[in-house]
């Protein structure tokens, strides 16, 4: 087992919130770190990260060292805590946000990988999200053996290329089978990653809900999810909306979520990005007890 300290350093969540943190190819075998199982130049490493920033990897084909942080570098994005001046901030809430900084958000390694994540987590709860991805990933992923362990790698389009909307949807996603079923078409005819990813995010929330299954939550979703800006976050999310009322209660929100919207963005400024992170993921470590 080959190890490094890691330059990013705190707490590590998985990527476009909480939903998707205990899939079958990213096993958490212990609280006290995230891994994951991913492809690095046709190799197969497990990847490990502690939670005092220290990363641990193993493959059984000789990789070097740097080619992981490459990986790595690309998956992670970090962000600090936000050092201007917050006093707007209710006292207890400002010293915790403080205690877990910097926080990292973990991105899906395609945009494919990210769609298919936002689609499966359309109007169902985090834990509904959660067995539904670790099932669409278990049953279509392709398996691998490492250290006597199975792993299954995020299905790809060409994976699901071959299989029906009644095969795909068989996983337990009902009918969203038919939603993955087109989005597939559009990644494999229509090139759908090189055109999202080739312009600017804005340009890229447009091109995402031209898709049929793909609307504005779920194309910020995706966008927050491969970007890590969560400005673009859908602030008008219901959980948002309920973790914000916890951490600041201070202010008297909104119940409609049009009014909340237009009111956390006053509250927050231009801080409405890392302000938005740290709601949803210090809320979502607190009341799992995951880490």
């Amino acid at each position: 087992m080959t190890k490094f300290t890691f330059p990013y350093r705190g707490t590590y969540f998985s990527p476009a919130t909480m939903a998707d943190r205990s899939e079958s190819f990213a096993r958490l075998h212990e609280r006290r770190y995230w891994s994951r199982a991913l492809k690095v130049n046709d190799a197969l490493v497990l990847i490990q990260i502690l939670s005092d920033g220290q990363v641990k990897w193993h493959s059984d084909t000789s990789i070097d060292m740097l080619e992981i942080k490459q990986v790595l570098d690309a998956l992670l994005y970090s962000v600090p805590f936000p050092s201007e001046n917050l006093d707007f901030m209710p006292s207890e809430t400002l010293s915790l946000f403080r205690q877990h900084s910097p926080l990292t958000h973990i991105r899906s390694t395609t945009l494919f990988e990210a769609v298919i994540k936002a689609v499966i987590r359309q109007v169902v709860s985090s834990r509904q999200a959660q067995k539904q991805i670790h099932a669409f990933s278990s049953q279509f992923g392709k398996q691998y053996l490492l250290g006597g362990i199975h792993y299954q790698l995020f299905p790809s389009a060409p994976d699901l290329s071959e299989l029906s909307t009644e095969d795909i949807a068989k996983c337990g996603i009902g009918f969203k089978g038919k939603i993955i079923s087109n989005i597939v078409k559009e990644f494999l005819c229509h090139d759908l990653e090189q055109r999202v990813l080739s312009v600017s995010p804005i340009e890229g929330l447009d091109i995402l809900r031209s898709v049929k299954g793909i609307g504005d939550w779920t194309s910020r979703i995706i966008i927050c999810d491969i970007t890590g800006d969560w400005s673009l976050y859908p602030i008008d999310d219901i959980a948002v909306r309920t973790w914000t009322k916890k951490w600041f209660p201070n202010f008297s929100w909104p119940q409609n979520s049009k009014e909340f919207k237009a009111a956390w963005i006053e509250y927050t400024g231009s801080l409405v990005g890392p302000m938005t992170f740290y709601t949803l993921n210090i809320s979502s470590s607190i009341s799992s007890k995951q880490f």
